[in-house]
């Protein structure tokens, strides 16, 4: 959707995802800034996701650092998540 979207960075964390089966390649060859990087992880670990698990979250090199327990909460229901690792600025 958003592959090679070099100019998108926007906070995606109130999107309705409950039925998404997977984003993978979603956001390839881009980075959301890390603000809205861990927006959308607790965003996203707080809403009703019913897909099953193992579904895939391709986040290109977004980075997340506040988004760390909702990332791993995410994880730890089957989310499969691919990113440019934990922001150490």
């Amino acid at each position: 959707m958003f592959e090679v979207a070099l100019r998108f960075d926007q906070d995606l964390g109130g999107w309705d995802v409950r039925n998404v089966r997977t984003f993978k390649n979603m956001f390839n060859s881009m980075t959301l800034s890390t603000e809205n990087y861990n927006t959308l992880l607790i965003g996203w670990d707080n809403s009703p996701w019913n897909a099953p698990g193992n579904t895939f979250l391709g986040a290109g090199e977004s980075q997340y650092c506040q988004g760390l327990d909702a990332r791993l909460s995410l994880m730890s229901k089957g989310r499969i998540i691919e990113d440019g690792g934990f922001d150490r600025n």
